[in-house]
């Protein structure tokens, strides 16, 4: 039985689950850094993932789907930053406002647009293609690694862009002093409220492309809710994962794993209404985790 768990298969499709856990958790982390916790995530990758489809379908390009996507989490982004940043209203309401705003608008529009309800697919909806590196002499991972989806190295890309950024880069030390210190900063007359609307536009385009991902990148359809709840999991990975960049990877990993598990312990009888559960069960686990934890931090 443990060799049905311990395999490279379960390894890569943990990599696949987490993907798009992993792009929406980096966007979640810059908006915290930021000094804004955007729990909108979910709304917006939703966003993106019907932009993606609309726009492959349309233009018969998988490279204009993903920018279709990004712009339509990006936009998603922008109705969260000008409330929160410009108006000054409260992140949460305005992150599940946006949540079920995204929930009910490409539900609307894949009946006003496409003229169906609940699912649309076509042959006309160009997906992303594998990258192709010739990496198959790597044992074990080697085929999953050539043949792969662009956006599986894209987000592997966007994890190193952006611990660069924020460890070495001077942007990056101006983004987490608006979190930590925006008394100070506006003191100095540094535009806070332009870097909080810039860490929300690109964890905008990030959702996007997790959305894409899921949608162009793994199903080549659009389904209502699509994302089933995987914004909170990326909620919940960018907590667990702290204050790097590194932890955020490594925790998106996990619940991408757990993710696997949930599929595999189908095999072995576990009922699947319980096996699908176990994703958000990691997900409480990690956040009750981290509240013990800060709660021993300011005891001490």
């Amino acid at each position: 039985m443990l060799d049905a768990f311990l395999s490279w298969t379960m390894v890569e499709t943990g990599i696949r689950f987490a993907t798009p856990i992993l792009l929406a958790a980096l966007g979640g982390y810059l908006c915290q850094r930021a000094g804004v916790f955007n729990i909108g995530l979910e709304g917006t990758m939703l966003s993106g993932a019907f932009a993606a489809v609309a726009a492959s379908f349309a233009t018969h390009s998988w490279a204009l789907g993903i920018l279709g996507g990004v712009l339509g989490g990006v936009f998603a982004a922008a109705i969260f930053a000008l409330f929160v940043v410009s108006l000054r209203t409260d992140e949460i309401v305005t992150g599940l406002t946006v949540n079920i705003l995204a929930v009910g608008m490409t539900t609307y529009l894949l009946r006003a647009v496409f003229g169906v309800q609940g699912r649309f697919a076509s042959d006309q909806i160009v997906m992303v293609p594998p990258l192709g590196l010739p990496l198959d002499w790597i044992p074990g991972i080697g085929s999953f690694l050539s043949s792969t989806s662009i956006l599986v190295y894209l987000a592997l890309v966007a994890a190193i862009v952006i611990n660069v950024y924020m460890r070495y880069l001077p942007g990056g030390v101006r983004l987490q002093a608006v979190g930590e210190a925006p008394a100070a900063l506006a003191a100095s007359g540094l535009p806070i409220a332009r870097t909080k609307w810039l860490a929300i536009l690109v964890s905008g385009g990030l959702c996007g492309l997790a959305g894409t991902y899921l949608t162009i990148g793994e199903l080549g359809q659009y389904v209502d809710n699509v994302t089933a709840g995987r914004g909170y999991i990326a909620i919940a990975a960018f907590v667990f994962g702290g204050r790097g960049v590194g932890g955020v990877v490594l925790a998106a990993f996990l619940f991408g794993l757990v993710d696997s598990l949930a599929i595999r312990t189908q095999g072995l009888g576990l009922p699947s209404n319980l096996a699908f559960t176990l994703p958000y069960i990691a997900a409480i686990a990690a956040i009750t985790v981290v509240g013990a934890r800060s709660r021993r931090v300011s005891r001490a």
